[in-house]
C-alpha cells in the first residue's frame, strides 16, 4: 500500500461527515424545531463533498497513486452519494413535520447511521494494509442491514397506509421514508467499491 496515507485519510474523514449527517438528523427527528441540527447536516455534507473532491484531484496530480485513478474516484463518490439523501431527508422532515397529525419516529435513521459506520470501519481497515477477510466481513454486515431496512419499509407503509388519515401527511412521510431507503442503500453501494477495490489489491 506503501507509505502515502493521504487518499485514506480523506476518505476516513468523507466517511466521518457521513456519519454526522446521519448522527444530526437522528436529532432533527426528535426534535420539534432544530434549525440547528438542519445547518449542521448541510456543513456535513458540504464537507463530505470537500473531501472527496480533494481526493479526485489529488488522483490526478498525483503520478503514482497506490490505488487505480478510476476506484479513487468511485470510492470518492460512493462516501459523498451517502451523504446527499440524509440532507434532502433532514430537509424534507423540517418542511413537512407540520402536517403530521403525531409526532413521528423514523427509525431506519438508526439503521443509516450503522450502517454508514461500518462504510466508515471499512475504510479505516485500510490503515494497516488491505485485509479481505475483514472487509468482506463488512461488507456482509452493510448487505444484511440494507436486506433489513427493505423490511422495516414494507412494515413502516403498511402502518402508515391502514393508520394515517391525512393523504398530505401520507405523501411526506413515504417521501422521508424512500429518502431514508437511498441512504442505506447508498451505504451499501460504497461497500460494494470497498470490497472491489479490495479484491483488485490483494
Amino acid at each position: 500500500m506503501g507509505k502515502d496515507t493521504r487518499f485514506f485519510d480523506l476518505f476516513e474523514e468523507a466517511a466521518r461527515q457521513a456519519c454526522a449527517c446521519a448522527t444530526t438528523a437522528i436529532a432533527l427527528s426528535k426534535a420539534n424545531h432544530a434549525p440547528d441540527a438542519l445547518y449542521l447536516v448541510r456543513q456535513a455534507r458540504v464537507k463530505c463533498k470537500r473531501l472527496t473532491e480533494e481526493a479526485s484531484e489529488l488522483a490526478v496530480k498525483t503520478f503514482v497513486t497506490i490505488l487505480d485513478r478510476e476506484d479513487i474516484e468511485a470510492l470518492a463518490i460512493g462516501i459523498y452519494r451517502i451523504s446527499k439523501p440524509i440532507e434532502k431527508f433532514a430537509e424534507r422532515l423540517d418542511l413537512s413535520r407540520d402536517v403530521f397529525e403525531s409526532t413521528r419516529s423514523f427509525v431506519q435513521l438508526d439503521t443509516i447511521e450503522s450502517a454508514a459506520k461500518v462504510v466508515l470501519s471499512m475504510v479505516e481497515s485500510f490503515e494497516n494494509g488491505i485485509n479481505a477477510e475483514v472487509v468482506q466481513r463488512l461488507n456482509t454486515l452493510l448487505q444484511e442491514m440494507e436486506e433489513q431496512a427493505d423490511l422495516l419499509e414494507i412494515e413502516l407503509l403498511k402502518d402508515l397506509y391502514r393508520n394515517t388519515k391525512n393523504p398530505i401527511e401520507v405523501i411526506a412521510v413515504k417521501d422521508l421514508f424512500d429518502l431514508a431507503e437511498k441512504a442505506i442503500d447508498r451505504c451499501r453501494d460504497a461497500g460494494n467499491v470497498i470490497l472491489h477495490i479490495c479484491h483488485k489489491n490483494t
